[in-house]
């Protein structure tokens, strides 16, 4: 019997809402935050359930971190979805810390007088650009500490073979950036030539998963804003 998984980014949290901040990226990368949605995630979160909806989704679980969790219980209040379960395996992965320069340039920029537009979308860039940094020096072993790319299969596994016990078929997950990406990967068979079909993962964007309920499971579209 064919079952269906949509993976979403929890909608943006506290600490995004604003300006980039270095120190809260790198306490991110530690797993060392924990914090509620922003206005703004909030209001993602709302918006995206009409979309959730509409996918017949019959069940909702997600990470236990708060930002997923309010993602989730905004959602599928709106949608009506039946929401009950938090999983630890699906808290965000931990890319480790990163020796290196403090970006001292880009902490000028962001202080300096332009305008707020102007200072968003540099903020915007410069999260996309560090993410995509520290999965590099992760990828490269100059991170320290941080999850194992067995550990990060191994729980991303753990959640495939969960979600194939339930009675629904149709479930959503809310969790996070890196460890969605990880999960496709993996799906797609874990080679680095796919590293680069995997694009920057949106807050609120949904990867699809379909499983055929015997351990065999198929990507059919990544981090999508505009299911």
């Amino acid at each position: 019997m064919q079952r269906t998984y949509y993976f979403i980014r929890h909608a943006v949290p506290i600490n995004d809402a604003g300006f980039f901040s270095i120190s809260s990226f790198e306490a991110d990368m530690l797993e060392g935050t924990d914090l509620s949605l922003s206005d703004i995630g909030k209001k993602q979160a709302r918006e995206i359930s009409e979309t959730v909806r509409n996918l017949s989704v019959q069940y909702m679980v997600s990470s236990t971190l708060k930002r997923a969790v309010e993602t989730a219980e905004i959602v599928a209040e709106k949608a009506g979805i039946i929401y009950k379960e938090r999983f630890e395996e699906l808290v965000e992965l931990s890319m480790g810390a990163v020796p290196h320069r403090k970006f001292d340039l880009f902490k000028l920029f962001i202080k300096a007088d332009f305008p707020k537009r102007t200072k968003r979308l540099f903020s915007a860039a410069m999260y996309q650009f560090m993410s995509i940094y520290y999965l590099l020096q992760w990828y490269r072993g100059k991170t320290r500490g941080g999850d194992t790319l067995q550990n990060i299969y191994q729980k991303t596994n753990s959640i495939l073979k969960r979600l194939d016990d339930f009675p629904e078929t149709r479930i959503a997950v809310v969790g996070h950036g890196y460890w969605i990406f990880f999960l496709a990967l993996n799906v797609l068979g874990g080679a680095r030539r796919h590293i680069p079909k995997l694009s920057f993962v949106k807050n609120c964007s949904i990867t699809r998963i379909d499983s055929d309920g015997l351990g065999k499971y198929r990507l059919i579209y990544f981090a999508k804003t505009n299911v």
